[in-house]
């Protein structure tokens, strides 16, 4: 087997360097330093201006490749799967081989390789509305391992909770004093599941046992060393992924 780029592109589950026969990964842009778009207002009478806060954008991360063959028809035809790997109707994961964690993006824009020449060098755009990387997966049972970056959230991927028999279910960041509340009628064993878009209990949706007016559930975040609890105490593990720019 050759030896990949070490920046080789897994996009949707296809490595690339490794898929395609004498294609390779050569260079990576947009992936460093990401400043954020800040909101602000001018005041009459007063210089300069007030910031009301900032938002980061979106990535553009191009990727430049070179792919070859020694007749045209096959160097098409390499082309053409690389057409059918990157088209995608909604947003996929990829990853780099030097990143220890994935992007979530789709194609927006391509740069073919020289006209009719079986060795080229291109580039494509693949657009990453969501500007942040994900680390691998991760599990707690009460605190959020200490993280090399501290300041952004956690991405939450689930909160699995073996409910007690009770009617009211409430999920604490005792750090920052934010809750889930959930009241329903909570048989013992009960498998609840919390995520950012759903909330079942045995598989099915109770998104309407969620008390909507004194939940925190649109805002509940998770940082670096946040300790969790579940009242009345339950058994419980919360699946999540460090997040960075």
């Amino acid at each position: 087997m050759r030896e990949l780029s070490h920046c080789a592109l897994t996009f949707d589950g296809h490595l690339l360097d490794e898929e395609i026969e004498s294609f390779m990964t050569v260079n990576v842009e947009g992936r460093q330093v990401l400043s954020p778009i800040l909101d602000t207002v001018s005041v009459p009478g007063r210089n300069g201006d007030v910031i009301l806060g900032g938002t980061y954008p979106p990535r553009e991360i191009t990727v430049h490749f070179m792919i070859s063959d020694y007749r045209n028809a096959y160097f098409l035809e390499k082309i053409r799967r690389l057409n059918e790997i990157l088209y995608t109707d909604n947003e996929v994961a990829f990853k780099f081989d030097d990143e220890d964690g994935y992007r979530i993006g789709r194609l927006s824009n391509t740069e073919d390789p020289d006209y009719d020449s079986n060795l080229g060098f291109g580039k494509f755009t693949i657009h990453c509305a969501d500007p942040f990387m994900y680390g691998h997966l991760r599990k707690s049972k009460g605190k959020i391992d200490r993280l090399k970056l501290k300041k952004y959230p956690v991405k939450i991927e689930e909160i699995k909770i073996t409910a007690p028999g009770t009617n009211k279910l409430v999920v604490t960041n005792k750090n920052r004093g934010i809750k889930i509340i959930l009241n329903g009628d909570f048989k013992d064993a009960d498998e609840v599941i919390i995520t950012k878009d759903k909330i079942t209990v045995n598989g099915q949706n109770r998104m309407h046992w969620l008390d909507f007016v004194n939940s925190d559930y649109q805002n509940f975040e998770l940082y670096s060393e946040d300790e969790i609890m579940v009242s009345p105490s339950a058994n419980f593990e919360i699946s999540y992924r460090e997040r960075s720019i």
